[in-house]
């Protein structure tokens, strides 16, 4: 690879900040597809969205947690007071009607990490979180690395 092809990748490569993912068994049973994942801070909380952008724009999941939870190194145990863990995504059925997907059942544990927090609009916010839902078991897993967006 030439150098100046190897510079201009690893810039854009830092640039973008580290790689977002979900993944976990509830993919059987809901969407996780996304394009992008954005922070927003309100008056009391936080909320990480994965969005997909592609033609009307979906959230496979969103992250809601109380603003004072929101520290840098901070722990917060799933369920949690004032958290919520949520999916928003239509389809089309087998009639080909667009219905929204079922929401996701109950979180029974987990937990969500949050390595790095800046509110300023445009700074990153960076953690990851594992959980198991209840009743099916099924699991949901995902790191982030978003940028604060106004709401």
């Amino acid at each position: 690879m030439s150098r100046p092809l190897f510079a201009a990748l690893s810039f854009a490569l830092v640039a973008c900040g580290p790689p977002s993912r979900l993944n976990g068994t509830i993919r059987d049973r809901a969407s996780l597809q996304f394009t992008e994942v954005r922070a927003q801070f309100l008056v009391d909380q936080l909320s990480i969205r994965y969005l997909d952008t592609r033609g009307a724009v979906q959230e496979p999941v969103r992250l809601t947690i109380p603003s004072a939870l929101a520290v840098d190194g901070a722990t917060v145990p799933l369920p949690g007071r004032g958290v919520l863990v949520e999916h928003f995504v239509v389809k089309e059925n087998e009639q080909g009607v667009l219905a929204p997907e079922p929401p996701f059942p109950p979180v029974q544990e987990g937990e969500l990490v949050l390595d790095e927090v800046n509110i300023t609009q445009g700074m990153l916010i960076e953690g990851e979180f594992h959980l198991v839902f209840a009743g099916s078991l099924d699991t949901l897993n995902g790191d982030f690395a978003a940028r604060v967006t106004l709401p």
